[in-house]
């Protein structure tokens, strides 16, 4: 039993060495700075009443910082705080809910359909998944290839009312093809009149007063005119029964904003019309611009080229409105 009290006893030494020397070199790392020592060190607070404290001196040198350090935390103190806000953009503008409900101008989609009735399905799905179509106020449809053997309910949307000009056979002698129509959603307008249609073989057209729920104090009312020109079509003879019908509606309402929107393939309407400014300025078919929207403000809309409906050859363009209201 002797040799294990001894192994317990030469154990219990060498903890008490090692514990001594630790102590030792733990007391050494520590300075004792007094009340003045640590006053010295920052004059600028020194009426500050400080007590005596005993602080590592690698620790107390790592607080010190160098003279750069300061001059940038100065800097960044100084520097404007950035303002907080709400993403930009027209885009999402017209995503927010006074903007659906109240717009200064309405929200417009314009397409050329080539057959509106076997791409009704896609039209539905979009309107109710997409929220950039749903929250457009009026629909621009040309080429809808529509007659009377076509009712309204098996094309119009849920939620919107439809307007529309079918080719006329008998003025144009061609069976198939042209026709415009216009889709306004009800919650945006409900208060529209058919003010001029027409079908010939130069110019398809309709024109629609709008009276929506909410309207700028400048603006009495909405014309709206779907034009459909056909590419062998007398361009000049269209543009000037254009021109007529247009000046008509404004010389009745002198205070209405009108809007001008179709396929116009190779005419333009600011050769018989320059007060007019064209908005849609991105490509629609391929390379070229036949899809135009005219109005008398040169900064109203903002086009956005969207991917067109089943096998159509023409891009949607979605006009979103730049107008900043007055009053």
């Amino acid at each position: 039993m002797a040799p294990i009290y001894g192994d317990v006893l030469c154990r219990a030494l060498v903890i008490c060495v090692v514990f001594s020397l630790f102590w030792t070199n733990t007391n050494g790392m520590y300075v004792k700075y007094s009340r003045e020592e640590l006053l010295s060190l920052d004059p600028e607070h020194s009426h500050v009443d400080h007590v005596g404290i005993s602080i590592s001196s690698t620790i107390f040198a790592g607080l010190t910082k160098p003279t750069n350090s300061q001059d940038n935390t100065q800097q960044a103190g100084n520097r404007a705080k950035r303002s907080r806000g709400r993403r930009a953009g027209l885009l999402v503008k017209s995503r927010r809910v006074n903007n659906i409900k109240r717009p200064p101008l309405p929200t417009l989609l314009l397409s050329n359909e080539n057959r509106l009735f076997n791409k009704t399905d896609e039209l539905f799905s979009r309107l109710q998944s997409q929220k950039d179509f749903r929250n457009c106020h009026a629909l621009c449809l040309t080429e809808i290839w529509l007659n009377n053997s076509h009712p309204d309910g098996l094309v119009k949307p849920p939620g919107f009312s439809i307007y529309r000009q079918d080719r006329d056979k008998t003025t144009t002698g061609k069976q198939d093809g042209g026709g415009v129509c216009f889709m306004i959603l009800d919650k945006w307008c409900t208060n529209v009149k058919v003010i001029s249609s027409g079908c010939n073989k130069n110019l398809e057209h309709l024109t629609i007063k709008c009276r929506p729920f909410y309207l700028p104090k400048q603006f009495s009312s909405l014309t709206l005119t779907a034009v459909y020109i056909h590419p062998a079509a007398d361009t000049k003879e269209a543009l000037d029964h254009l021109r007529d019908i247009i000046s008509n509606s404004e010389n009745k309402d002198p205070d209405t904003h009108s809007i001008i929107c179709g396929d116009f393939n190779q005419a333009n309407l600011k050769t018989v019309l320059p007060n007019f400014y064209q908005h849609v300025t991105c490509p629609t078919r391929g390379i070229n611009t036949l899809g135009h929207c005219y109005s008398k403000m040169n900064s109203a809309y903002k086009a956005i080229e969207r991917s067109g409906l089943g096998n159509s050859d023409h891009s949607c363009v979605q006009l979103l409105p730049k107008y900043i209201q007055k009053v």
